[in-house]
């Protein structure tokens, strides 16, 4: 029972880690944008839909 635990935090934390990680990804890409003062090409449309997926969360 205690490596069964132990395996649950172990996973537990790494999801954690990775979903962390996962929400900080466009952070490069704002610092870019804020950086140049300008959105050149990209698309606003997957940072509202990862906004609003994340508010409902």
């Amino acid at each position: 029972m205690a490596i069964h635990t132990s395996w649950a935090f172990a996973f537990g934390l790494l999801g954690n880690i990775v979903s962390f990680m996962v929400y900080l990804a466009p952070l490069p890409t704002f610092y870019q944008i804020y950086k140049k003062k300008s959105i050149e090409s990209f698309q606003s449309v997957p940072y509202v839909v990862a906004l609003f997926s994340s508010k409902l969360y």
